[in-house]
């Protein structure tokens, strides 16, 4: 998705100062700022995924082991109600990081745009953007793709033991 996106979108990877220093470090073998930008959205991506796959994961561990007969579909449920709950408060953090890790730079934004259409046309919002959705796609998927392992795994029956 984020591959597709930044096509569609045409990003170049200078979408703040340090990519422009980045650009002119004049080494042989430059340094390629879509990919910088590709890379930074999937850091971003696969910690909000773990976050949320770990929480989700403990949460019906610990619901496997207060159940008296837990099975696959009870879990598989369990997981995809605490998952939906997990993912509004998690795609509002990551907008909420997001901006917050660049307020002086939007707020400057904010103040020198002549139009909502001239600030959202610049790149640096349009990558904000792409990560917050990005992220939130990325925690949408791992929810039941999470519930449905952690249910499979934890009403798996125990392999009987091997006598010799």
């Amino acid at each position: 998705l984020t591959v597709l996106l930044s096509a569609a979108l045409r990003l170049s990877g200078m979408a703040s100062q340090e990519a422009i220093y980045l650009a002119d470090l004049g080494t042989r073998n430059p340094v390629d700022l879509k990919g910088i930008v590709f890379a930074g959205i999937l850091i971003g991506a696969v910690g909000a995924v773990m976050d949320v796959a770990m929480s989700l994961a403990s949460a019906l561990w610990e619901l496997r082991a207060r159940a008296a007969a837990p099975t696959f579909g009870m879990l598989m449920k369990s997981g995809m109600n605490i998952g939906r709950d997990m993912m509004s408060t998690m795609a509002n953090t990551l907008v909420l990081a997001y901006i917050g890790s660049s307020l002086s730079t939007v707020l400057l934004l904010v103040a020198y745009a002549s139009s909502l259409d001239g600030l959202f046309n610049r790149e640096m919002i349009i990558t904000e953007v792409l990560q917050a959705v990005i992220g939130s796609m990325a925690i949408l998927l791992a929810i039941p793709l999470t519930s449905f392992v952690a249910s499979a795994v934890y009403t798996r029956r125990p392999q009987p033991q091997k006598t010799t």
